[in-house]
């Protein structure tokens, strides 16, 4: 079943070594055989084979194209938002107003400098 290809450099060559290594699909169909048949399974049929799947060609070109076929929309500047920049800005504004009331604490003279955090000594 394995046919000679003529290459470019005029030299003969199989096609498994022409693709690569890469067997065409009718000899894959024979290398592919499911039993069909109850438990005496004597029966067997071969099912034609694809190396390449379509569903995981479509996943990945899916990924590779998203961003040209992205449509920008209230709804996706509203997911931007509330996925992003609104808990940057909610942890910044945590941040600060903590650090703020330690030091009052601190500058009041509520908390000695030996009971301090982050004190130089």
């Amino acid at each position: 079943m394995v046919s000679l290809v003529l290459t470019d450099s005029s030299q003969l060559t199989s096609d498994s070594q022409h693709l690569g290594g890469v067997v065409p699909n009718e000899a894959m169909s024979e290398l592919f055989v499911c039993g069909v048949g109850g438990r005496g399974g004597a029966a067997k049929k071969t099912h034609a084979f694809s190396p390449f799947d379509t569903g995981v060609q479509r996943f990945i070109a899916m990924r590779a194209t998203g961003y040209d076929h992205f449509k920008p929309t209230p709804k996706s500047a509203g997911y931007g938002l509330g996925l992003v920049f609104i808990p940057i800005a909610l942890y910044a504004w945590l941040l600060k107003s903590s650090r703020d009331k330690q030091e009052h604490k601190y500058r009041t003279g509520q908390v000695a400098y030996r009971d301090r955090r982050f004190k130089f000594i």
